[in-house]
C-alpha cells in the first residue's frame, strides 16, 4: 500500500472568503431573474432547518432548488460567468501555499461541503489533486439539486477522506489542515499541522471559534 502525504484545505471562509453557495445564488438571480420565484420555498425551508424539523440534506436541496429555473444550455455558462466574477474573493495567499505543498510533495485536497458541480472547474485551475465535497445527481446533461451524498462537513470529511483514500488503495498522512472553523476539529485531530484563516489571513493554529 502506498504512502501519500497531503494538506487538506476546507473551501468556503478558507480557501473562498464568503459561502460560495449564497453567492452564486446571488449571481444567478441577476442573469435568471426568475429564480426567485422559489424564495417562498428557500424560506420556508430555512425556518423548518433551523427548528430541526429536516435534516441539512433536505435544507441544502430546497436552497439549490433555483438551480432547477437555470437552463441547462445555459447551466455551465452561469458558473463559469460567477467564478470570472467572484473569483477575486479568493486571497493570493491560496495558490501561493498550494504551491509550496506541492513543492514540499504533499498532495493538495479540497475538503468541502459545497456541491461539487460549483466547485469542480475552480478546485482544478487552483491546482488542487483532490476534490471531496457534497454531491450532487446528475441526469445525463441536466444538473439537480438532489444530493447523492451525506452533507460534507465535520466528521464526515474525515469519513469521506478515508473512504477516498481506501479506494485509491492508500494510507494517507494528512501533514497540514487549513480552516476557518471549529467545525473542521474532526480533520485538525489527524492533522499535523493546524492552520486557521481569520479575515482572509493565513495563521499557525486551531481557531478560536
Amino acid at each position: 500500500m502506498n504512502r501519500r502525504f497531503i494538506a487538506v484545505y476546507d473551501f468556503d471562509d478558507t480557501v473562498y472568503n464568503g459561502n460560495s453557495i449564497v453567492d452564486f445564488w446571488k449571481h444567478a438571480i441577476t442573469r435568471h431573474p426568475h429564480t426567485l420565484m422559489w424564495v417562498p420555498y428557500q424560506i420556508v425551508s430555512a425556518i423548518l432547518w433551523k427548528c430541526k424539523v429536516i435534516p441539512t440534506e433536505k435544507f441544502k436541496e430546497a436552497f439549490l432548488s433555483f438551480i432547477r429555473a437555470i437552463p441547462s444550455s445555459h447551466f455551465n455558462s452561469c458558473i463559469a460567468s460567477f467564478w470570472s466574477r467572484y473569483r477575486r474573493n479568493i486571497p493570493g495567499w491560496v495558490s501561493e501555499q498550494i504551491h509550496r505543498d506541492r513543492d514540499q510533495s504533499l498532495h493538495p485536497v479540497c475538503i468541502s461541503a459545497s456541491p461539487d458541480f460549483l466547485l469542480d472547474g475552480i478546485a482544478r485551475d487552483l491546482g488542487f489533486e483532490t476534490l471531496i465535497c457534497s454531491e450532487f445527481i446528475k441526469n445525463g446533461s441536466i444538473q439537480t439539486n438532489k444530493m447523492k451524498s451525506p452533507n460534507c462537513k465535520g466528521n464526515e470529511k474525515v469519513r469521506r477522506l478515508k473512504e477516498w483514500a481506501r479506494k485509491e488503495d492508500m494510507e494517507v498522512v494528512v501533514k497540514k489542515v487549513y480552516s476557518d472553523s471549529v467545525a473542521d476539529l474532526p480533520l485538525y485531530e489527524i492533522a499535523e499541522e493546524k492552520y486557521h484563516v481569520i479575515g482572509g489571513t493565513l495563521e499557525k493554529g486551531l481557531p478560536k471559534s
